[in-house]
């Protein structure tokens, strides 16, 4: 066979070799594009998994509690992996999905326990109603994290997490709140129908200590018939020369611990509290000292007869999901706080002046009953 019998079928082998190469070529550049896909889908789970690290990390013990026990129960992984990759647009992993199961698990024991605290609020009885989930819902998806939960109300600007208590704007704001909730809920629905019920006030005392927001406290003196040792706030009695129930704990509060009413601006009430025996209903109010003046608490002239010594601790400090614990008592669907003090002080907050405080909390701030400790 000559050269020119087998040029046609050398141009043809050169043509083929030439197209293998483009192939071979566009199939390498493709194989390297699937290993950078999936290089930076990698990366993408990679970080996930660091950004939902850093949550876990930032969850109380009562979340991660949950997160830990809800984790891998009822929640379809499956279905949570075709979720997770719709919305992202990206594989998801088995451990991806049981992370998000346990999230999701942790929001949904949250919105349960919202919806809890806004039926006791509405003093309704019975199982959770879709109107309890509504507002709870409502009530966390406005919850602001900041170094503690900051509840935004529509009727007025979110509260800091210290409000400046010298700030016009700021005791308004506080002022507000108060109102619209006493307007909204004026008692726990309690029934006070015990006979010979007797009236009491008391003050919740906020005030500006070491440049902080803070609420004073006072510790029963030893020589007292009742509640010797106790933390508890200003207050007693209503006495036939009170006005009115304001009167008696602006009184009170000038007999134990020397701060005339002159130099108190009350900015809100709470809604009535029965004491332990349900034969006092108490009235509290909430008062800002000097008009959120620096307040040196060693120039006060508190009665030593009634009180042991003063304290106070700031707004920061008593919102800490760490120095509040609580026990939900199985006759009752009330949920009782007890809240820490400085290791100087000894003796923790609790009962009705726990109570008092936790409903200022909760209405200031949104704190609500997610740290629960024991059942009685």
């Amino acid at each position: 066979m000559n050269s020119e019998d087998t040029a046609p079928a050398s141009v043809a082998n050169e043509t083929k070799n030439d197209n293998d190469f483009v192939k071979s070529g566009d199939e390498a550049e493709e194989i390297s594009n699937r290993k950078s896909e999936s290089n930076q889908t990698v990366r993408v789970i990679e970080q996930s998994k660091e950004n939902l690290l850093v949550l876990l990390d930032n969850f109380s013990e009562d979340q991660l509690d949950r997160y830990e026990a809800y984790r891998r129960s009822a929640l379809n992984k499956t279905v949570i992996r075709r979720f997770i990759s719709s919305v992202l647009n990206q594989p998801a992993t088995t451990e991806i999905a049981l992370v998000v199961a346990g999230f999701g698990k942790v929001f949904i024991g949250e919105i349960v326990e919202l919806a809890k605290d806004v039926m006791e609020e509405r003093g309704d009885q019975g199982p959770l109603a879709p109107v309890h989930l509504r507002e709870a819902y409502r009530r966390r998806t406005q919850l602001i994290p900041t170094t503690f939960q900051t509840y935004r109300r529509s009727s007025t600007q979110s509260m800091k997490p210290e409000p400046d208590l010298a700030s016009a704007e700021a005791r308004a704001s506080i002022r507000q709140r108060l109102t619209d909730r006493y307007a909204q809920r004026p008692t726990h629905g309690f029934q006070f129908t015990a006979p010979g019920l007797r009236e009491a006030a008391v003050l919740l005392p906020l005030c500006q200590v070491n440049n902080r927001p803070a609420v004073l406290f006072t510790v029963r003196s030893m020589n007292l018939s009742s509640h010797q040792g106790e933390v508890s706030f200003p207050g007693g009695m209503m006495d036939p020369i009170d006005s009115t129930y304001q009167a008696t704990c602006l009184r009170e509060t000038r007999e134990e611990i020397g701060i005339t009413s002159d130099r108190i601006e009350i900015v809100g009430r709470l809604p009535p509290v029965p004491n332990k025996d349900w034969t006092i209903r108490v009235h509290p109010f909430v008062g800002i000292i000097d008009h959120g003046a620096p307040l040196d608490l060693s120039l006060l002239n508190f009665n030593k007869d009634e009180s042991s010594t003063l304290f106070a601790m700031s707004l920061a400090q008593l919102t800490d999901p760490r120095n509040i614990t609580y026990t939900r008592f199985r006759r009752t669907r009330h949920s009782v706080a007890e809240f820490a003090t400085p290791e100087h002080i000894g003796p923790r907050i609790w009962g009705l002046t726990a109570f008092i405080l936790h409903d200022f909390l909760k209405i200031i701030y949104g704190i609500s009953n997610k740290h629960q400790t024991s059942r009685l």
